[in-house]
């Protein structure tokens, strides 16, 4: 039949084929016609396959029943796109797509039917479906949110782990549901930088305020990566959110006590074990000496030159024999002030060493004691007077 009514080149074109073409008889499920494919897939010669029945070699449609089933499905629907798998001459089998068409000429039904070989889409689908089992398992369990926002053609989250509900106490079902929930929860003030993102303008990691389910001020920290189409639109955001409230109420804290530390009347140091030279100092010493903090850091000789002339050697005296054993002290000298006023301190300090003993640093706290020198200079004086008087 297919000598009399198709042309050669259209059966060379055919039997050149990468997929495997076949005609097959309804009733009998005989095949009528195999083109070269079917015999390299299956390792059968094209006369042995002409002997054969489709429920020879598919390990779904296994007996007539199941292939009148599969007739009378096929007949009523015209054509249709199934999966199923087939049995070569070696007894092996491998996964097949079929697309079937039922027609009919010459009042003679027949199957035509196109078959190709998914082994390997079967195993890439399996590897995705293994990755992304992996993933889900990773989300499902990390401590983090991690979500996936569509923005294109409608807005709403794709995915959200539920670690959401842990730390903003509201269910990835709930995101679900209400696709603008993301945007609600967020702080007032913050929504302008989560505007900027959903407008494609701003992709570095942001801190970000959430207002909780039961109304606490949670503070996150944000990592998003745009997802476009072909044409550059972006259609998408992926990200994973940090909840960092702990960090931020510590970071403010530090800073608090920083501040304070600054601002302490006790001037508080930190020199470099070596020179002596200031590698840290708070206001007080601006305040108290007139030279500013920045100053201080960039003079290295500073502090040496702002001491006493006649006091100078026996403070670097001091600390060099104290650093020979690492043993802090307390000495009171004079120090010279920008304005060339003197002033008495009380210089409390230790050293800090690193794990192999060495000195990494001279630390200390010096107090104004100059009030007190006062104090007690003018008491020497009020004693030298009254001896006098008694002794005359």
């Amino acid at each position: 039949m297919l000598e009399n009514d198709h042309p050669r080149l259209i059966r060379n074109l055919i039997n050149q084929s990468n997929d495997a073409i076949s005609i097959v008889d309804p009733e009998t499920s005989l095949f009528i016609y195999v083109n070269n494919k079917w015999c390299s897939n299956l390792g059968y010669s094209s006369p042995e396959l002409l002997k054969m029945r489709v429920i020879d070699i598919d390990t779904i449609l296994t007996d007539s029943f199941s292939w009148k089933e599969h007739v009378k499905d096929l007949r009523k629907a015209g054509s249709m796109i199934i999966e199923s798998e087939h049995r070569r001459k070696d007894g092996t089998v491998f996964p097949v797509e079929i697309n079937l068409k039922f027609t009919i000429l010459n009042r003679k039904s027949f199957i035509v039917g196109i078959v190709r070989d998914i082994t390997e889409r079967k195993k890439a689908e399996l590897l995705l479906r293994s990755s992304e089992e992996r993933f889900r398992r990773l989300a499902e369990n990390a401590q983090d949110i991690i979500y996936r926002y569509r923005l294109y053609p409608e807005r709403g989250f794709e995915y959200i782990s539920p670690a959401v509900t842990a730390i903003t106490g509201y269910t990835p079902e709930e995101h679900y549901a209400d696709p603008d929930l993301g945007l609600k929860i967020v702080y007032p003030d913050d929504r302008i930088v989560l505007k900027w993102i959903l407008e494609d303008r701003f992709f570095r990691p942001v801190v970000i305020r959430w207002i909780s389910k039961n109304g606490t001020i949670i503070w996150t920290e944000q990592r998003n990566i745009p997802v476009y189409d072909d044409d550059g639109k972006l259609i998408a955001i992926e990200g994973i959110a940090r909840d960092i409230t702990e960090r931020k109420v510590s970071e403010d804290a530090l800073l608090e006590s920083e501040k304070n530390f600054r601002n302490l009347s006790e001037m508080v140091y930190r020199a470099d074990p070596e020179t002596y030279a200031t590698i840290y100092c708070n206001k007080a010493h601006e305040r108290l000496f007139g030279y500013p903090v920045e100053e201080w850091i960039k003079n290295p000789k500073l502090w040496e030159d702002a001491i006493y002339p006649e006091d100078k050697e026996r403070v670097l005296s001091v600390l060099e024999e104290a650093k020979k054993n690492l043993k802090g002290g307390v000495i009171e000298y004079r120090i010279i002030k920008k304005d060339k006023a003197i002033l008495w301190i009380e210089d409390h300090f230790s050293w800090e060493v690193d794990r192999h003993g060495t000195p990494v640093s001279l630390n200390g706290v010096a107090y104004n004691i100059t009030n007190r020198k006062k104090v007690e200079e003018d008491l020497k004086k009020s004693e030298k007077r009254f001896k006098a008087i008694f002794n005359t």
